[in-house]
C-alpha cells in the first residue's frame, strides 16, 4: 500500500526527511503529520488492503457473467463486515452456492485455521474465515437478513482485521520516522568519517584488519557444505550460514562499529550474488568463485571504498550547497537542478564543437579557453572560408557583421554559460541566461553588436521561416491560400510558445493513437474523435496535410491547451469518465479526481502522474496508464480544437495545380508577437548560444526547461526562435560549399564509382548538385571527418550502383506492396484471434520483408542512413560528456573536501589541471602549495587527475578531430576508469551504451570483460525485432522484421571499433 504522494482532502501526501526523523506532510505545509495520516486518513486504504489479501480475484478464464456477479457480491458482502456498515445486498447468489463453492471465494490462508496474538502478550486466538462465512452465508434471510447476527459470527475475523491493521499503522509509523537522512552522529556515518579521515589525510585504512576481526576466512569455510549444483535452496542456505556467523560474532559486531559497518557490507555482497527474491546479476565469475574468502574480501574491501567515496563525495555537496541540515525537498532540489546543468553542459559541449569546426576542426583543446581561441582566429587569408561554415548557423547576413565582434560574441555566449554551470552549486538560471556583455574589447555589451541585428532579423524572418515551412513541405499545393491565411488571423495567432507543462504528448503520438481510436474495427469505446481518419505517410497529399495538422498542434493548439484551465478541465473530465466506466481502466483510475477548477493543466498532469505511479496495486504497465490518459486527453482536446477553430478543411487538402513560380510569389500575414520583445537585449546572448545548437538539443534544452522551471518562457521562446531558423534552407549547396569540386570531393566519399555525377545527387538538369539531409548535418556539425573515414576504410559501405538499380527496380511495385500489406493487415485486424493459413501469413512476411529492402535501398541512396549515422554518434558523444559531467561535479566536491581536512582556505570550482609543468610553464605561476598537495594526493589514490588527458579528450569531443586515434569503444573504456571511485557508475558507462544503441534499433552483446584484459569487445550487433500480427507464428517463428538493416549493423559496428 502506497502512502505518499496521495491525496486526501484536496491535499497531496509527502515525505519528509530530516536528520532527525522522517515524517508525513501536506506538501507545501511543515508540520507533521505522520500520525493522523496513518491512523485515520488512510484507514480506508487499510480496509482495502485487507479485502485484497481476503477475497479470491477471478482469473481469466473464470470471467463470466454469473462469476463476476458473484465476485461483486461477497467483495461488497467483507467489505460491510469490516466497516460494520449495513449492506444493501440479497445475496441471493451467494446462497445459491454450497460449502465449497463458498469456501473457494476467499483466498487459500483464509480457507484455513489463521492463529494470531491480539497483542503482544496476549494468547493467541484461532479462527477459520471460510467456515464461519460458510454458516454465516447459509443461516441468514436473504428476504430479511440479520446483519447484527452475521456480523457477531464474524466477529473473529473483524477483530483480527482490527489487530493486523493496527500492527499495521505502528509498523508503518516506526518505519516512516526512522527514514531519516542519516545525521553525522549516526554509527554508520561516524564510521565513514573516521575511514574518509583517513581516506584524506592518505593513511593505511585498514580494510585487512577488519576482514580478521570478521572472522572471514571462517565463514568462506562455512559455505563450503553447501552444493550450489544440487541443492535448490542453496541461496536460502548460504544465507542461514551467513545469519548464524553473525549470530556467532554478536557480541562484537554490537561494540565494534567498524565490524558492524564490515558485516553490514558482507551482507550487501551475499545479497547480490545470491538473492532469495530476484535472480542474480550476471557476472564473469563461476557462483563457486563468488562463497571463496579472496573474492568476499575484494569485493567487501571494494564496497565499503565505495561508502567512503560516496561519503566524502557527499559531504563536499553539501558544502557546495550549503547545507548543514538538508530536508528531502533540498535532495530532490539539488538532483533536479543538477539534471539540468546536466543538459546545458552537453548543449554546450556541442557547440564548442561547433565553434571549433568552424575556426579549425583540427584543434583538441578547449577552444573556449582564450588562448587557444585566439591562436585558432583566422587570418585575412583564412577568414573567408571561416565565414563561409558560419553562414549555416546565421543565415548569409553574417557575412556583412564586425567578423571579430560576432566570433568573440559566440565565443562568449557558450563559454560563460557553460563555466557557470559546471560549477556544483544552486543556480540563478535567470541570471545565467541573460548575460549582457563578452570578451573582447572593453566593456563589450551584446546590445552594442551586430549581432542584435542578426536576432532582429531572425525575429523579422519569422513569418518567412513559416512560409518556407509550407512552400518545402508541400503545404501549398494543396490548400487555398486564403485558407492558410485563415490559420494565422485566429485568437491563438502563432506562438513561438509551445508549452509550458511537462509530459505533453509528441503530435506524432497525438496523431498515430488518434487514428487508432477513431478507425479502429475492434475499440472498445469511442472518444467522439473525427480529424484522425487518415494515416498514409506514403501520399504526398496526406503528408501536406500531416505537417499543417502538427505545425497547428504545437504553434497554436499546445501553448492554448497548456494554460487555458477551462478548455483542458473539459477534455481531461471527459476522458476521466469514460475510463472510470471501462472495466478494463476503472480501477487503474479509481483514485484519479476531476481537474479542479482553475487548476493549471501542468499541475494537475504532474499530479495524476503520481497518483497511477503509485496506485496500490502498481504493476509495470502503471506509467502506460498515465500515458494513455495524458494521450487521450490531448487527442480529445485537439480534436475538439480543430473543429471549434474551424480548421476542418486541414483534412481535405486538394492539389491546386500551382506552377513554380506563383509558389515563390505566394505571402503570407503572419502576426507574431513573443513576449521577450520587451527586454529582448537580455537574450541576444542566449539566442547566439541556440544559435550554434542543432533541432535536437534545441529541443531537449526546452523539455527539460519546461520539466525543471516552468517559469522560464522567455527563454523558451528563444529556443522556439532557434527552431524555427535551424537548418530551414534545405537544399541550398552553396551554404556548405564554395564550389562544385568541393561538393565533388566530399560526395566521393559517401558514393562510388562517380555516381555523384548523376541522379539522384544531380537535379533533373544532370548539373545541380542536390544537397541531402545527411551531408548537410554530417558537414554542419562536424561528423563529416569521422563518418568519411569510416567509409574510406570500408568502401563496401558506400553507395553502389546495385543499390540506386535496386531503388529504382523496386520503385515500381513498392506502392503496390505496400497497399497489399494494409489489406492484409485489415483482414486481419477484423478478427486478430481468428485463425490464419500459412499462405496469408507467407505473404504477409512477403510484403514485410520486400517493403525493408526497399527502404534500405531507398535510405542508403538518398544518404539516410549518413544522417542516422551523424545522430548516433552525437548522441553517443553526448552520452560520454554526460558522465564526464558527473566526474567533474565529484573532482570538485573531493577535491574541496580534501583541502578542508588538509586546512586550507582556497576552494576548486571546475576540474583543474594540477600539475606542476601546466603551472610553471602555461600559467607562469609559482606551483600553489595547496594545488601541488591534491595533486599528490590525487596521482597518489590513482583518482581524476591520472585521467585527466582522456577527461579532456572526451570533453572536448577530439574524436571528432581529424587527428583522433582512438575508438569510441576506448573512450568508453577510458570513462570507465574515470569513474572507478563509483562501481555503479562504472557499470552504467556500459549498459548506457546498450540502451542507446537499442534506442537506435541494435542489439549488442559484449564479450566477457575478463577473458578480453577489460576492454570492451563488441561480441554480436544485430537488428532489433519488430513483431508483427501481434505474435502470430509462421512454422513455429514469429513474423518479425529488423528495425535497421544487417549492413547498417555491420556499419555502426565497423563505427564503434574504428
Amino acid at each position: 500500500m502506497k502512502i505518499t504522494k496521495m491525496r486526501v482532502d484536496g491535499r497531496t501526501i509527502v515525505m519528509e526527511r530530516t536528520s532527525k526523523e522522517g515524517q508525513l506532510v501536506y506538501e507545501g505545509i511543515d508540520e507533521n503529520k505522520t500520525e493522523e495520516i496513518i491512523f485515520d486518513k488512510k484507514k480506508e486504504s487499510f480496509y482495502k488492503s485487507i479485502l485484497n489479501k481476503t477475497v479470491r480475484k477471478l482469473n481469466e478464464k473464470e470471467k463470466n457473467k454469473h462469476k463476476i456477479a458473484i465476485n461483486k457480491e461477497i467483495t461488497e458482502l467483507m467489505s460491510a463486515v469490516l466497516h460494520q456498515e449495513k449492506p444493501n445486498l440479497k445475496l441471493h447468489n451467494l446462497k445459491s452456492l454450497d460449502k465449497d463453492a463458498l469456501t473457494q471465494l476467499f483466498k487459500h490462508d483464509f480457507q484455513k485455521t489463521i492463529s494470531y496474538p491480539p497483542n503482544k502478550n496476549a494468547e493467541h486466538v484461532k479462527f477459520c474465515l471460510a467456515d464461519l462465512a460458510v454458516e454465516a452465508i447459509q443461516d441468514i434471510d436473504a428476504t430479511n437478513p440479520d446483519w447484527a447476527k452475521l456480523f457477531e459470527t464474524l466477529k473473529s475475523y473483524t477483530d483480527w482485521a482490527e489487530s493486523y491493521i493496527h500492527f499495521k499503522q505502528t509498523t508503518i509509523q516506526k518505519s516512516i520516522e526512522q527514514n531519516k537522512i542519516q545525521s553525522a552522529h549516526s554509527p554508520r556515518k561516524l564510521v565513514l568519517h573516521k575511514y574518509a579521515t583517513a581516506f584524506l589525510e592518505g593513511r593505511v585504512m585498514g580494510y585487512e584488519s577488519l576482514a580478521a576481526k570478521y572472522q572471514l576466512a571462517d565463514l568462506a569455510e562455512s559455505f563450503k557444505v553447501v552444493d550450489l549444483n544440487k541443492d535448490k535452496n542453496a541461496n536460502y542456505e548460504i544465507k542461514k550460514i551467513l545469519q548464524q556467523h553473525q549470530r556467532n560474532i554478536l557480541g562484537e559486531l554490537k561494540t565494534d562499529p567498524e565490524l558492524n559497518q564490515y558485516g553490514i557490507e558482507v551482507k550487501k555482497y551475499i545479497e547480490r550474488y545470491f538473492p532469495i527474491k530476484s535472480k542474480p546479476k550476471r557476472n564473469k565469475h563461476s557462483r563457486a568463485d563468488f562463497l571463496k574468502k579472496e573474492l568476499i574480501e575484494y569485493t567487501v574491501e571494494q564496497q565499503f571504498k565505495n561508502a567512503v567515496y560516496h561519503y566524502v563525495l557527499e559531504q563536499g555537496k553539501m558544502e557546495a550547497y550549503n547545507l548543514t541540515s538538508p530536508k528531502t525537498k533540498d535532495l530532490q532540489n539539488i538532483r533536479a537542478g543538477e539534471a539540468f546543468s546536466f543538459k546545458f553542459i552537453n548543449a554546450c559541449a556541442f557547440a564548442s564543437n561547433n565553434l571549433k569546426t568552424i575556426l579549425n576542426p583540427e584543434c583538441e583543446e578547449d577552444i573556449l579557453g582564450k588562448k587557444c581561441f585566439i591562436q585558432n582566429l583566422p587570418n585575412s587569408t583564412t577568414q573567408p572560408n571561416v565565414v563561409q561554415k558560419m553562414i549555416p548557423f546565421f543565415s548569409d547576413e553574417i557575412q556583412n557583421v564586425n567578423f571579430n565582434e560576432a566570433i568573440w560574441a559566440i565565443r562568449g555566449s557558450i563559454q560563460k554559460i557553460r563555466n557557470e554551470v559546471y560549477h556544483c552549486k544552486k543556480h540563478a538560471w535567470e541570471k545565467i541566461l541573460k548575460i549582457k556583455g563578452f570578451e573582447y574589447r572593453p566593456n563589450m555589451k551584446y546590445a552594442d553588436t551586430e549581432m542584435k541585428d542578426l536576432m532582429d532579423n531572425d525575429i523579422a524572418k519569422i513569418p518567412v521561416f513559416i512560409e518556407e515551412k509550407l512552400k518545402s513541405s508541400g503545404v501549398v499545393r494543396f490548400y487555398k491560400q486564403e485558407d492558410l491565411q485563415s490559420i494565422w488571423e485566429r485568437k491563438q495567432g502563432f506562438s513561438l510558445l509551445t508549452t509550458n507543462a511537462p509530459f505533453v504528448p509528441s503530435f506524432k503520438r497525438v496523431f498515430a493513437k488518434g487514428h487508432d481510436y477513431q478507425t479502429s474495427r475492434n475499440r472498445k469505446y469511442d472518444l467522439g474523435l473525427t480529424i484522425f481518419d487518415r494515416l498514409e505517410y506514403g501520399e504526398e497529399d496526406f503528408r501536406a496535410r500531416y505537417f499543417l495538422t502538427k505545425l497547428v498542434y504545437y504553434q497554436q493548439f499546445m501553448p492554448w491547451f497548456t494554460t487555458d484551465s477551462s478548455a483542458f478541465r473539459e477534455a481531461a473530465n471527459f476522458v476521466l469518465h469514460l475510463n472510470k466506466n471501462r472495466q478494463q481502466d476503472a480501477k487503474a483510475f479509481t483514485n484519479i479526481r476531476e481537474v479542479e477548477k482553475n487548476e493549471l493543466p501542468r499541475d494537475y498532469m504532474s499530479y495524476v502522474q503520481g497518483q497511477i505511479a503509485i496506485h496500490e496495486d502498481a504493476t509495470e504497465d502503471t506509467l502506460n496508464h498515465f500515458e494513455k490518459f495524458i494521450n487521450q486527453v490531448f487527442i480529445k482536446g485537439f480534436d475538439k480544437y480543430m473543429i471549434a477553430s474551424d480548421l476542418v478543411f486541414i483534412q481535405s487538402p486538394e492539389n491546386q495545380e500551382l506552377e513554380q513560380n506563383e509558389i515563390e510569389e505566394m505571402r503570407f500575414d503572419i502576426q507574431v508577437t513573443p513576449s521577450f520583445l520587451k527586454n529582448k537585449e537580455d537574450y541576444i546572448s542566449f539566442w547566439t548560444f541556440c544559435k550554434m545548437l542543432d533541432a535536437k538539443h534545441l529541443s531537449e534544452l526546452r523539455n527539460e526547461m519546461i520539466k525543471y522551471n516552468g517559469d522560464l518562457t522567455e527563454e523558451q521562446e528563444i529556443i522556439g526562435l532557434a527552431l524555427l531558423g535551424v537548418d530551414s534552407r534545405e537544399n541550398d549547396w552553396k551554404q556548405f560549399f564554395s564550389s562544385e569540386k568541393g561538393y565533388e570531393d566530399v560526395m566521393k566519399g559517401y558514393v562510388g564509382d562517380a555516381l555523384y555525377e548523376r541522379e539522384p545527387y544531380r537535379q533533373s538538369d544532370g548539373k545541380t548538385p542536390v544537397l541531402f539531409r545527411g551531408v548537410e548535418q554530417a558537414r554542419k556539425y562536424g561528423t563529416e571527418t569521422v563518418i568519411q573515414r569510416l567509409f574510406d576504410a570500408n568502401p563496401e559501405f558506400k553507395v553502389s550502383q546495385s543499390n540506386i538499380v535496386e531503388w529504382e527496380r523496386q520503385k515500381e511495385t513498392i506502392e503496390e506492396t505496400i497497399k497489399r500489406r494494409k489489406d492484409l493487415h485489415d483482414a486481419w485486424a477484423e478478427n486478430p484471434k481468428k485463425p490464419q493459413n500459412n499462405a496469408f501469413l507467407k505473404e504477409y512476411k512477403a510484403c514485410c520483408e520486400a517493403i525493408d529492402t526497399y527502404n534500405w535501398h531507398k535510405n542508403k541512396a538518398t544518404l539516410v542512413y549518413v544522417n542516422e549515422l551523424h545522430h548516433l554518434l552525437i548522441d553517443i558523444l553526448g552520452r560520454l560528456v554526460g558522465y564526464v559531467a558527473i566526474a567533474d561535479r565529484d573532482f570538485q566536491c573531493m577535491a574541496n573536501q580534501y583541502l578542508k581536512s588538509s586546512g586550507h582556505t582556497e576552494r576548486v570550482d571546475s576540474w583543474i589541471n594540477t600539475t606542476e609543468k601546466y603551472w610553471k610553464k602555461i600559467r607562469r605561476k609559482t606551483w600553489p602549495k595547496h594545488i601541488e598537495k591534491l595533486h599528490k594526493f590525487m596521482v597518489g589514490e590513482n583518482l581524476f587527475v591520472s585521467k585527466r588527458n582522456d577527461r579532456n579528450r572526451i570533453a572536448h569531443l577530439n574524436y571528432l578531430s581529424p587527428k583522433n586515434k582512438y575508438s569510441l569503444l576506448y573512450l568508453f573504456e577510458k570513462l570507465r576508469e574515470i569513474l572507478k571511485y563509483d562501481r555503479k557508475l562504472k557499470n552504467a558507462v556500459t549498459k548506457s551504451l546498450i540502451d542507446l544503441l537499442d534506442k537506435h534499433g541494435m542489439c549488442v552483446v559484449f564479450a566477457n570483460l575478463k577473458n578480453n584484459n577489460h576492454r570492451l569487445v563488441i561480441a554480436s550487433l544485430k537488428p532489433k525485432k519488430l513483431r508483427h500480427l501481434s505474435g502470430k507464428k509462421l512454422n513455429d517463428s514469429y513474423i518479425e522484421t529488423n528495425q535497421v538493416s544487417e549492413e547498417y549493423c555491420s556499419i555502426v559496428k565497423a563505427l564503434l571499433e574504428m
